[in-house]
């Protein structure tokens, strides 16, 4: 039977240089960037949930002899980026495989009976490549987007400009405000990684309240949040999700504070 396993992607480059030009910086990047609830969807989490967990969850970021590395953890379970050689390597270790499901079947009759907590077996094998795969796909798509040279100056000098759409404006984003970088922080966090936030969400945390006003306010928010391309709407759905765009100046933006405003 597997005690751990681990499952790994490798991102490899012609030329070492091409990995350390920007490596620390991402690293660096990631670790300011992602909060505890980051970490619980990249684990495959309905954030919702979260309230529910009695476990640790741990970010450690360590400059070591062969270079720099960052940890997530939940207690047992962990997922890493370090770099080896001339490769960036995301690497999932699954120590308990408890904390994830797997579809058990009826050895009789063929049906499927429920999701079950996975056990320690040989025939459990594709389960585990399946989660790992699943959780590093999930951290790929969260990782920050950055300039070399700090922060990318034309996507914040876009959203700080009015906008016209059909002969309506949309008033620019003052980056530095307080309400803008907490509604930015809203909008950027695990809580809505996976599946993506409404209206209500953002009036609940944003306003807390559920006054008419409050709710007419929060639609022309969301409506200027997307003309500037900050977020997409669901087809047919009242839902949004943060774009490339949005997520790369939330991380940069939040970055930036983090390391030299604080």
């Amino acid at each position: 039977m597997p005690g751990s396993l681990r499952v790994a992607r490798d991102i490899t480059f012609k030329d070492r240089k091409d990995l350390e030009s920007f490596y620390k910086k991402l690293v660096e990047t990631s670790f300011y960037s992602f909060s505890c609830e980051d970490i619980y969807s990249f684990f495959g989490r309905n954030i919702k949930y979260m309230y529910k967990y009695k476990g640790d969850i741990i970010k450690d970021l360590r400059n070591r002899y062969e270079g720099y590395r960052i940890k997530f953890k939940m207690d047992a379970n962990q997922l890493k980026m370090y770099d080896k050689y001339n490769s960036l390597r995301i690497e999932v270790t699954i120590n308990n495989p408890r904390d994830f499901k797997v579809l058990k079947s009826d050895d009789e009759t063929g049906e499927v009976k429920k999701w079950v907590p996975m056990g320690k077996s040989i025939a459990n094998l594709y389960r585990y490549a399946e989660v790992s795969k699943s959780i590093i796909s999930r951290f790929l798509n969260a990782l920050p987007e950055f300039e070399l040279n700090d922060v990318h100056l034309n996507d914040l000098q876009s959203i700080s400009k009015t906008v016209e759409d059909k002969g309506r404006r949309y008033s620019p984003f003052n980056v530095f405000n307080t309400d803008t970088l907490k509604l930015f922080k809203v909008i950027s966090s695990g809580n809505f990684l996976l599946n993506g936030f409404t209206n209500r969400d953002i009036r609940k945390i944003v306003y807390d309240s559920d006054d008419p006003k409050v709710i007419n306010r929060t639609t022309r928010l969301l409506s200027k949040l997307k003309h500037h391309k900050m977020i997409k709407k669901v087809y047919r759905k009242n839902k949004y999700y943060l774009t490339d765009q949005g997520r790369r100046i939330c991380s940069n933006l939040f970055c930036y504070v983090n390391c030299y405003l604080s």
